[in-house]
């Protein structure tokens, strides 16, 4: 063995001895912390993913460009500061990154932290390294901490050879060791180097930082001051966002080549997440493409790549050279909705931006809304004389899940951390497909009109519609690409210290949360577990989709209906939201929908929803009309004998009908009032009139709130001894109904078969009475109100539908007929008189029965 294989030799067994240092630590380190956790230490791991984190390298056309300087330039100096970055390249990257930093909107009290900075505020902040071996069963077999805040006191040297140095067992050291064991490239930790295990041994480490808190309410306690609900005043110091830039290589058609895109991505570290799901630590970001103005419709080509690297094109009066966005990508969650200002192109002049818009084939309901927004973003006010170039963040959304219904009172669930474009509701966005709603808003071409002092904007606010511009170097801080800073992390203690978490695959939190789906498969990821950090993320480098993105590209819907009962939901309210569920059921949703709906027009602000789904929903809101053939009870004449309790307390004791009644029957037979029968009661069936208000809520959940009205003829006959033919009494009845109705859709298509059930009040009267052919004195009673116990409704039927418009309105009207059977099983709600002992009465029925068949044309968007 020559001398300087054995020199490698030692220095590896050196490293691996280093590690072996680290990992040998005892469990008590962290067993007095463990209580502390939501989910306790010796349990997190079967709630996260056993796979090994893997680094997303350099994209080929940064290190063809030199994006972050040339090492064998003879120029080049990394020193102030000592990041991976040319220092003359960093200066034209941070104008860059500033130039372009976005404006951010709070939803909540949520903004992006430097996490340094909070880190050298604490008196000690540890970075936790557990190894768990997993070969016989799950056991924690060792724990150790790295300070990060004392990586500066006592540094490692790294000149000793074979034998570890006295203080190996220094924060540096242990630094050291790890940044050895997970070396990107010459691991010297088994796991990371190895396919093939023994049968006694399978281990997996795990790394992380353990923020303030272990729950939603723990959390808020760290990171909000209660008496505001703003973010506490020792922490407003510390927001920050991240700048990564690289250069993507565009493919054309052919597959060669097409030019170049010049991006940087915003990362934003925020401390927690309270959404639909739960985790400590989270990682989000967006990708904001720039070009030259005159040259935003096409891919750079290496003249406008090395134009951009020389700072060209950062003055505002730099005339098509000027830089400006070329299109913003959102990623919400795994989902990405891409602002494309290039298509059509918002720098041209208002008239042949307007031809080209009309020229644009949308492919989206109202898509022409959301181009129209993103010229305004492309300026700082009406005039269009001056780019804007920091697009708008909306940070902090509420989650819009049935989780809601499980938790407590008090505002939970509103730290989802999506950025978004626009306020308003994004369905399909959260876990289970649950929407995530943004109430605040930002006037940005207000804000250039009349721009604060200091120009931060909201800075001091730190609280929900507050609003920051991140302008300013001191806000903004580039990050290279994670091979610059390896060989700095490798060489210099104070890089360890500043640059270390961009390589290690430390999670950014306690590793689990509790969560509504944590636990649900064992080792996988159900929203509950602290992220790794951005340059493990799949979108590190990466445009667009890809590697778990999605693209989102919603329709836009008017906001003045909700496509699910949830949409209604309040985070202040948690499982008090069975109170706006109730108002999704008729005829609450009536009342709120439509009757209030000029009301709230005029007091909120009615903010759009966006869906992404492949066709919009078929409706939000119609209306049905038609008619419908009823038959009802027989004996519902004996309405006639009605006699209400102002009667039944005062002489003569009945009402004046049925007086005029009685005393034609008593005259033909004197016998009827102690063991008269009706002989015979009759009510005709009937058509009537039918009309309804209707809310969809999905595609097969149906609300709806009716009225009806129908008039009946009935009446009754009574045998008489004085002649052959009997005596008859005659009436029209008069019926209304309000009813409330929920109906099931069996299948979604153009015919759809249903079920429907529901409730409702009826009042009705007898008019135009008449006694033994002859009209009575006084022909109307009294009105008969049913308002409880409530009219119960049953049945079924089916709707097809003959037009289909997915359209805004007025042109996406949709047209179709439907037919259903229902039965009603109403109150009576007759009064009789005590003391008459006709066996029809004694005997009648509490409750009227109806059945209907319906016929109605049904208009909705």
């Amino acid at each position: 063995m020559t001398s300087r294989m054995r020199h490698a030799a030692a220095r590896r067994a050196w490293r691996i001895g280093r590690l072996a240092v680290l990992a040998a630590g005892t469990l008590p380190v962290l067993s007095v912390s463990a209580g502390a956790q939501g989910i306790p230490k010796p349990e997190y791991l079967r709630y996260v993913p056993l796979e090994p984190p893997r680094l997303t390298q350099e994209a080929p056309a940064s290190a063809r460009f030199h994006l972050f300087g040339d090492r064998d330039d003879p120029g080049y100096r990394d020193e102030a500061p000592r990041d991976g970055i040319d220092d003359r390249r960093h200066e034209v990257l941070e104008a860059l990154s500033t130039r372009f930093a976005p404006f951010m909107v709070q939803n909540t009290f949520s903004i992006p932290l430097d996490f340094k900075r909070f880190w050298r505020s604490q008196r000690t902040f540890p970075l936790h390294v557990d190894t768990w071996e997993l070969a016989f069963g799950r056991q924690l077999v060792a724990s150790q901490t790295v300070d990060m805040n004392a990586l500066g006191r006592a540094t490692c040297p790294d000149d000793a050879v074979g034998t570890p140095p006295p203080d190996v067992d220094s924060p540096d050291c242990r630094l050291v060791a790890l940044l050895d064991g997970f070396d990107p490239y010459e691991p010297t930790a088994t796991l990371s180097r190895v396919t093939a295990m023994p049968i006694d041994r399978d281990q997996v480490t795990v790394m992380y930082f353990d923020m303030p808190g272990h729950d939603e309410a723990s959390w808020k306690d760290a990171w909000v001051n209660p008496s505001t609900d703003r973010l506490r005043k020792e922490y407003q110091e510390f927001v920050k966002i991240y700048a990564h830039p690289f250069i993507h290589e565009v493919v054309g058609a052919d597959g060669g080549r097409a030019g170049y895109e010049f991006r940087i991505q915003y990362w934003f570290y925020y401390p927690l997440n309270d959404g639909g799901n739960n985790h400590e630590g989270d990682w989000e970001h967006i990708n904001v493409v720039i070009a030259p103005r005159g040259a935003v419709t096409r891919p750079l080509d290496e003249t406008g790549v090395r134009a951009i690297l020389a700072g060209r094109g950062l003055d505002d009066e730099a005339g098509d050279a000027q830089l400006v966005v070329q299109r913003v990508e959102y990623y919400l969650h795994h989902k990405l909705m891409v602002l494309d200002y290039a298509r059509p192109n918002v720098y041209r002049d208002r008239e042949t931006w307007d031809a080209e818009l009309r020229a644009m084939p949308a492919e989206q309901v109202a898509e022409e809304w959301i181009w129209k927004r993103i010229r305004r973003a492309a300026y700082t006010g009406a005039d269009e004389t001056r780019v804007n170039t920091h697009p708008i963040a909306y940070i902090g959304a509420d989650n819009k899940g049935l989780d809601q219904l499980i938790a407590p009172p008090g505002g939970r669930n509103q730290d989802s951390h999506a950025t978004y474009p626009f306020p308003g509701l994004y369905k399909d966005i959260g876990p289970t497909g649950s929407a995530e709603s943004v109430t605040q808003s930002f006037d940005h071409w207000e804000w250039y009109a009349d721009p604060p002092a200091d120009g931060v904007p909201g800075r001091r606010a730190f609280g929900s519609g507050a609003v920051t511009l991140f302008d300013r170097p001191d806000m903004v801080e580039v990050v290279p690409d994670w091979e610059r800073v390896l060989p700095l992390v490798r060489a210099y203690p104070d890089a360890r210290r500043d640059w270390a978490w961009l390589v290690l695959p430390a999670r950014w939190g306690y590793p689990a949360s509790p969560s509504p789906m944590a636990g649900l498969v064992e080792y996988a990821d159900m929203g509950n577990v602290g992220p790794i950090g951005p340059a493990y993320n799949a979108g590190w480098n990466r445009p667009g989709t890809g590697n778990g993105f999605e693209i989102y590209e919603p329709h836009v819907l008017p906001g003045l209906f909700p496509a699910r009962p949830e949409d209604t939901f309040g985070n202040q309210l948690g499982f008090l939201n069975v109170i706006p569920l109730i108002g999704n059921l008729p005829p609450f949703d009536f009342l709120w929908r439509a009757v209030a709906l000029p009301f709230r027009g005029v007091l909120q602000r009615q903010d759009r929803m966006f869906y992404p789904a492949a066709t919009v929903p078929e409706r939000f809101f119609g209306v049905a009309v038609g008619t419908s053939f009823e038959t009802i009870s027989d004996d519902i004449a004996t309405a006639v004998f009605h006699t209400p309790e102002e009667y039944q307390t005062s002489a003569p004791g009945l009402p004046p009908q049925l007086v005029e009644i009685l005393s034609d029957i008593i005259a033909l037979d004197p016998a009827f009032l102690t063991g008269g029968s009706l002989s015979e009661m009759f009510a005709d069936p009937t058509w009537g009139l039918t009309a309804q208000a209707v809310f969809y809520l999905g595609p097969r959940f149906v609300s709806s709130t009716g009225f009806r009205h129908a008039t009946h003829d009935v009446g009754f006959r009574v045998g008489v001894s004085t002649r052959p033919e009997p005596y008859e009494f005659r009436a029209r009845l008069n019926m209304w109904d309000i009813t409330g109705s929920v109906r099931y859709n069996l299948a979604t298509g153009s015919l759809k078969p249903y079920l429907k059930g529901g409730y409702g009040v009826n009042w009705y009267r007898l008019e135009d009475m008449t006694s033994d052919g002859d009209p009575v004195a006084d022909p109307t009673g009294p009105w008969i109100n049913n308002f409880w116990p409530l009219t119960w409704q049953y049945g079924g039927g089916f709707e097809f539908m003959l037009l289909k418009g997915f359209a805004p309105v007025p042109r996406g009207f949709d047209l179709g007929i439907r037919a259903d059977w229902l039965w009603f099983n109403s109150p009576r709600g007759i009064e009789y008189p005590g003391d008459l002992t006709i066996s029809a009465l004694r005997d009648a029925p509490k409750r009227v029965i109806r059945g209907t068949l319906n016929l109605s044309a049904t208009l909705s968007f």
